[in-house]
């Protein structure tokens, strides 16, 4: 073996040690990734949901919440129905709706409206925080494919 032939053979062997390096250091990044995101967005979620429950339940208990509550809820529902919304989003629901607890049945329609729209809204910013872990991800795959491609450039260049 000549010199310059063992030198090649160091350089093929140090690639490869740095791309299998690069591999788990993406490996280790992307498990971070999943795991913050999925922690985040299970406490988003997890905070929405008592807050809305403790908020529904506020309602359930003052006439005076419920009052005007339901005088605004008039407005909108009106606006909805004759936009034929409603039956489209009832349609949509139900067989979820005949599924729920017997507790919201018995909530006044201010508290069920509290406790829907909190609920949706949970699910909204746990939603949020995962296409931002999604993006995030792409993020850090690219970071890594883009070293690759500068060490493999910068061999070349070498070579």
């Amino acid at each position: 073996m000549n010199l310059t032939t063992g030198l090649i053979t160091s350089g093929a062997l140090s690639n490869n040690v740095a791309k299998v390096e690069d591999r788990a250091n993406l490996a280790v990044a992307t498990g971070k990734n999943i795991v913050g995101t999925n922690l985040k967005s299970t406490a988003a979620i997890a905070a929405g949901i008592g807050a809305t429950a403790v908020a529904t339940n506020a309602i359930k208990n003052s006439s005076a919440l419920q009052e005007t509550i339901t005088k605004g809820l008039k407005k909108v529902v009106g606006a909805v129905e004759s936009s034929n919304v409603y039956k489209k989003l009832e349609e949509n629901i139900a067989p979820y709706t005949r599924k729920a607890a017997s507790w919201v049945k018995a909530l006044p329609t201010p508290a069920k409206v509290v406790l829907g729209a909190g609920t949706a809204l949970a699910c909204l910013i746990g939603n949020t925080i995962q296409n931002k872990g999604i993006f995030n991800q792409g993020k850090i795959v690219q970071q890594y494919e883009d070293k690759q491609t500068i060490r493999e450039a910068l061999n070349n260049i070498q070579a």
